[in-house]
Formats: structure tokens, sequence, C-alpha cells
């Protein structure tokens, strides 16, 4: 390419000709699959889910298999086709004993030179953004990390919705993979929604700039009969699980502990919740209920939670009480 051209742009800015690329594409790894298509070597993911569904027991679970280059079911879906790593695994609310509790049977069997387990001190500063993920950098760099969990998205990001602030973290994230080498597994949460409704595929919480982050977003949803199931909200590769989807069943697992357990396909459509349920129900139907809604705040139940127990509004309850 002309050198003139290339002078133009700045050092932040990579032009290449046709050749160029086949010659880069050619001599980069290929991104061999971890967690099948879901997590991809070479690639930082994100994970979310809505809360109590298990995305930190999954998360672990992924983290125990790709430490051990092994897979978590007997499947092309979720094959790893990976040597084993070095994972570092970064929890900001299990403490050792919860942690030990949950996956007794799976910690004797991990390698002290493949996996660590990241937690605060209880009289340790609280670390949050930018020095979280610093530190996070020189843990990975001494102990040669080749996979980094974080679990969750908000102790690097606390305001997800500002755009400036994403936008700092996620270039500060870019350059942690390049400078230790390692992939990242976030861990999200979804916006606040109706539990009854199925997960859609941009529900994580947090501005759109996230997008530009991440190469593969994927997130745990429940069935229409209470399973559990895989779903891609973005996927660079053709093997995206959107229409024919994973269903598993979380249990306890002998001779490790908490996890889920692959169980079929299936068609996305046949097993997900409905898209919309109506949130706000009829004022004279609720209107009904009064005697019993002044009862269960006079036993000190919350606003919040009597407009959930009764599908409505919080402020159609606090109208009745109000009356």
């Amino acid at each position: 390419m002309d050198k003139k051209i290339r002078k133009r742009f700045t050092s932040s800015l990579k032009i290449m000709n046709p050749a160029e690329m086949i010659a880069e594409a050619e001599s980069t790894p290929d991104r061999q699959r971890m967690f099948g298509s879901f997590i991809r070597s070479g690639t930082n993911t994100l994970f979310f889910s809505q809360t109590n569904y298990g995305k930190s027991i999954l998360a672990f679970q992924i983290a125990f298999h790709i430490s051990k280059g092994t897979s978590i079911a007997d499947s092309d879906t979720f094959i790893n086709e990976s040597n084993p790593k070095k994972v570092l695994y970064y929890d900001a609310e299990l403490d050792a004993k919860t942690f030990h509790v949950r996956y007794a049977g799976a910690l004797k069997q991990l390698d002290e030179d493949y996996f660590k387990y990241v937690l605060e001190k209880d009289t340790g500063k609280i670390l949050m953004g930018t020095e979280l993920i610093h530190e996070l950098n020189r843990i990975a760099e001494e102990f040669g990390a080749e996979f980094i969990i974080l679990d969750n998205m908000s102790k690097i990001l606390p305001d997800s919705l500002d755009a400036k602030q994403t936008t700092e973290i996620i270039d500060l994230l870019r350059q942690s993979r390049v400078r230790t080498g390692a992939d990242w597994l976030v861990i999200g949460h979804t916006k606040k929604t109706n539990a009854k409704e199925c997960i859609k595929l941009t529900d994580y919480h947090g501005t759109s700039m996230i997008q530009n982050f991440f190469l593969e977003i994927f997130y745990l949803d429940e069935t229409n009969d209470g399973r559990f199931l895989l779903r891609h909200a973005k996927c660079k590769h053709v093997d995206a699980h959107i229409k024919n989807v994973p269903v598993l069943n979380r249990k306890i697992i002998d001779g490790y502990g908490l996890g889920f357990e692959f169980e079929e396909m299936e068609d996305y459509e046949n097993i997900k919740k409905p898209d919309f349920i109506t949130q706000e129900v009829n004022r004279k139907v609720i209107k009904e209920y009064e005697k019993e809604i002044k009862l269960l705040k006079i036993n000190g139940i919350r606003v919040k939670r009597i407009s959930e127990l009764l599908n409505c509004s919080r402020n159609t309850i606090h109208k009745i009480l109000k009356n």
C-alpha cells in the first residue's frame, strides 16, 4: 500500500490490502471451541441471565472443564477442542465456605497449577472499575492465566448505562487481553424484566457499546416447563444457537456438586416462555383485594412485593392504600 496513504492515519488504525488480510488470517491461530460455539479461544465473551437462574453455577462449571481440557457434555454442542488452560476465576459474591458447599467434589479434582480462585479479603479495600482490572492483570501475569472469568460485570462497570464509562472500561479490557493474552468471560445480568417473560437478545443490562467489545454474547433462560436453555444473543460464527438451542437441567452431579446437565436440543419457539405478559391487571379487579392488600401492608410486606403477588403496578397498590 502507498506509504503516503499510511502516513495520513494514526497509529491506532491499521490499513490492509486483501493480500495482507489473507496473510494475517492464515497466521492467526484457529479459534477453538472451548464451550461449544458459545465460547471460543481468541475471543472475549459476555454471558448474562436473570437473577437466581444459576449463571454463576454454570460459569464455574465452564471454568472447571476449561482448566481440565474436558467437555461439559459428550456432545458437539459443548465440545472443548482446546488443551487444559490456566483459569483465573474472580468472584465478587461467594466466599470459600459457600464455594465448598456448592462444589466440594469439583474442588478436589482441580489442579492448583491450572486453577486459581480470587476473592476479596473481608478487611481489605473493595476494588472496583479500573483498579480491579489492573489488579487482575497483575495476578493473571504472575499466574500465566489463559482464561479469565469475571463474576460479575458490575464490579468493573457499576454504571453500565453510561456510554463514556463503558467505552473506557471496554478499551481497558481490550488492552488487558493484548497484555496478558488471556480470553475473558464476563458475567452480566439482565435489565429489570418480567421473569414470566422470555429473555430477549438485547436484555443484558448496559449500553449498546457493550456489543462493540464482546465477539460472543449468550444467555441462560428458563424454559416454559422449568428447565433451562442457552441461546446466542450475538455470534460471529455459522454455528450460532438461535433457533435450535440446548436444554439443560440444574441438579447435584455425583462427585462434582451443583451444576447443569445437558438434556437435548430443542426448537426455541417450542420451549420459550411468552414474549410479553401484560403487567397491569384491571384496577377494578385489584380493588376487590383491598382488605388483603391492607392486611399485607400492616404485616410489613413491601408494596413492591404486593404488586408482584397481584401482578399489577406499585402505583395501583399505592392508590388503593391511600384511599
